[in-house]
């Protein structure tokens, strides 16, 4: 269980993790809030002028950004002795690895929406929206986070007393 120095260190991490989250997802929103104004006066069809290319690029970025930030570092060890500094090294992965799969989602985002603002297609719309909800899928939760970090330390611990 964190002490409540180590609560009040990672407030403000996990504040400025879900800043730049919705930062991310207001990006895609508000491209895909301009490309539909932009194809209002379009005929908007659905399945008929499909880009492959841009639903190849997003299938691999889908996954990727499943997968990826699993793949990333865990964070490094070291000693936990002073649990402010153990809560920070603890939070940089967890802050990488949301950062790296909501760039992912967004990529996947961007292109589809593009595709669907050339070619008023509603099928890159609903990729796009599905790119989204990933992205916000992602918002840190404190108590989520704060379990993961309790996660990593006691790890931190039995891998130190199993050394010993």
């Amino acid at each position: 269980m964190l002490s409540d120095r180590g609560r009040e260190t990672l407030r403000p991490l996990v504040m400025t993790l879900r800043i730049i989250v919705i930062a991310l997802a207001l990006g895609v929103t508000f491209f895909g809030i301009f490309a539909a104004v932009q194809n209002a006066s379009k005929v908007q069809t659905f399945g008929t002028k499909v880009n492959y290319l841009f639903l190849a690029i997003a299938a691999p970025m889908f996954v990727a950004g499943f997968v990826v930030p699993r793949l990333l570092p865990k964070g490094a060890g070291g000693s936990d002795a002073d649990d402010v500094s153990a809560v920070q090294t603890a939070f940089a992965p967890i802050q990488t690895a949301t950062i790296v799969g909501c760039a992912l989602f967004e990529g996947a985002a961007f292109a589809n929406l593009t595709a669907y603002f050339t070619d008023a297609e509603l099928v890159h719309l609903a990729v796009g929206g599905l790119a989204l909800f990933c992205i916000l899928a992602h918002f840190p939760i404190a108590s989520r986070i704060e379990q993961q970090i309790e996660d990593q330390l006691q790890a931190r611990r039995d891998e130190q007393q199993f050394k010993t």
